[in-house]
């Protein structure tokens, strides 16, 4: 748990233990796209798509950024241009799948934090204004914000308060 007003992590349990990222990497993926661009001038069918993507955890979208930006290489670049430590593009047979991104609680604080408090100020509203309208269920009906009845529940990438805290990191048993 990272307290960002004090800017120091409240409990640590194995938060350099990498998961499959799953959606998370969707955070990756949207500030690869915009790290040289303003979202003021993107296509309109790249806003749905990054819509669609953050709001609704729509895999189509993150299926088209993740094959037309390089893949694995999006990975890479994230992980340098953000100084991640734990995360790793999907191991060798699994290069198309970004859901096999690896990720840790660590690094997930790391992309949050850059997102809320080093990003340019567009990219950052941009971002967080889409998460914080995230859909109750994602397009692929698991639980969004862990209430959908019958639905497993995973970690999302959604703020937990308005004023921008960063949201616990839970870790499903099924995720790790």
């Amino acid at each position: 748990m990272f307290d960002r007003q004090t800017g120091t992590f409240t409990e640590q349990l194995n938060a350099s233990a990498t998961f499959r990222s799953a959606s998370v990497v969707k955070l990756l993926l949207a500030l690869d796209f915009l790290w040289n661009r303003s979202p003021a001038g993107i296509p309109d069918a790249d806003r749905a798509r990054l819509d669609a993507m953050l709001r609704s955890s729509q895999d189509s979208a993150a299926n088209h950024y993740w094959s037309t930006y390089g893949g694995p290489a999006i990975a890479d670049r994230m992980i340098t241009r953000l100084g991640l430590v734990d995360t790793a593009p999907p191991p060798a047979g699994y290069e198309g799948y970004w859901g096999y991104t690896a990720i840790s609680a660590r690094d997930t604080v790391k992309i949050y934090r850059h997102i809320l408090e080093t990003a340019p100020g567009d990219v950052r509203d941009f971002i967080m204004q889409r998460l914080r309208q995230s859909t109750r269920c994602a397009s692929d009906s698991f639980g969004s914000r862990c209430r959908c009845p019958g639905r497993r529940c995973l970690s999302r990438k959604r703020p937990t308060s308005p004023d921008n805290q960063l949201p616990d990191v839970p870790l499903c048993p099924e995720q790790r």
